[in-house]
């Protein structure tokens, strides 16, 4: 938090309200993003501390060639990226923690649901960092294939290879899981 307060005080007043109204706005957005992209876990306030702090120290650097919008979804991927590999060991043994409405469910169903949370993200962590991101973007996030291209900075012929490929090798990993392969459906 000290590289945050020091990173809004070398700016002059007006870029520092404008760089706190720009994070209040983000806020909510990079905490779903940091939680889409890295799974239901115990340590997600740090990492989406991280991705705020990683996104602060680059509005100073932002020239409106894009929407600012798409400018932090990038910084929030890398700074995603780099936190899970940086914490790939200690989420292993760390509890997993998935938000459910817990009041309409029993105590077996709320343990299945949080089981196939946590085999599906153990799946997207097979896939590519590309693939990955392609899909989180476009199933996950819903995101417009034009707005994902842009985000990756790709076209939207390639966004569209690696989603297809994301989608095949999830596919082909959940339908191999015993615990999600009994639910598996193929699509016609």
């Amino acid at each position: 938090m000290n590289f945050l307060r020091r990173t809004i005080a070398t700016t002059d007043s007006s870029s520092r309200d404008a760089i706190a109204n720009a994070l209040h706005e983000l806020a909510p957005d990079v905490q779903r993003w940091c939680a889409r992209h890295l799974g239901p876990r115990s340590d997600l306030e740090d990492a989406v501390q991280e991705a705020l702090i990683a996104v602060a120290d680059a509005l100073t650097r932002f020239r409106n060639e894009s929407s600012m919008r798409t400018y932090a979804y990038r910084i929030v991927l890398r700074s995603a990226y780099r936190y899970r590999t940086q914490h790939r060991e200690a989420q292993r043994s760390q509890q997993l923690h998935v938000a459910l409405d817990v009041d309409n469910m029993t105590p077996e169903s709320l343990a299945m649901e949080r089981e196939s949370v946590r085999r599906l993200y153990a799946a997207l962590d097979s896939l590519t960092e590309l693939r990955r991101n392609a899909f989180v973007l476009c199933a996950i996030e819903q995101m417009p294939h034009d707005e994902a291209a842009a985000i990756e900075d790709v076209s939207i012929d390639t966004l569209r290879a690696r989603l297809k490929h994301a989608r095949s090798d999830l596919t082909e990993v959940l339908k191999r899981d015993p615990y999600l392969g009994s639910m598996w459906k193929e699509t016609p």
